[in-house]
C-alpha cells in the first residue's frame, strides 16, 4: 500500500505530505523477515523521499480506530516506545 501511495503521488507537483512510507512497511517486514542489507538498500534507493522530515508526538484527541488501525492508543505508545514486538 506504500509503494502504491508513493508512485501515485510521485509526479505531484510541490509537496506531498506522508503519514507513513515505504521505510515503515520495510521496517516491519524486518521484524518478521529480515532483509539483508543489499535488499534495504534496493528499496531505499528505488523509494526515495524528501531528505526532512517531520515527526510529531502521538496525539490521543485525533486517535481513531480502523480498519487499518486496530490498536488501542495506549498499545501504539508501547510500540513506539520498542515495549512491544
Amino acid at each position: 500500500m506504500d509503494i502504491e501511495n508513493f508512485v501515485h503521488h510521485a509526479a505531484t507537483p510541490g509537496y506531498v505530505f506522508f503519514d507513513r512510507s515505504v521505510l515503515d512497511a520495510l521496517c516491519g517486514l524486518d521484524c518478521v523477515a529480515p532483509s539483508n542489507e543489499s535488499e534495504l538498500s534496493m528499496w531505499l534507493s528505488k523509494y526515495q523521499y524528501f531528505s526532512k522530515v517531520f515527526v510529531l508526538p502521538p496525539w490521543k484527541a485525533i486517535y481513531e480506530n480502523d480498519d487499518e488501525r486496530d490498536d488501542t492508543f495506549e498499545h501504539g505508545l508501547r510500540h513506539r516506545a520498542g515495549m512491544v514486538p
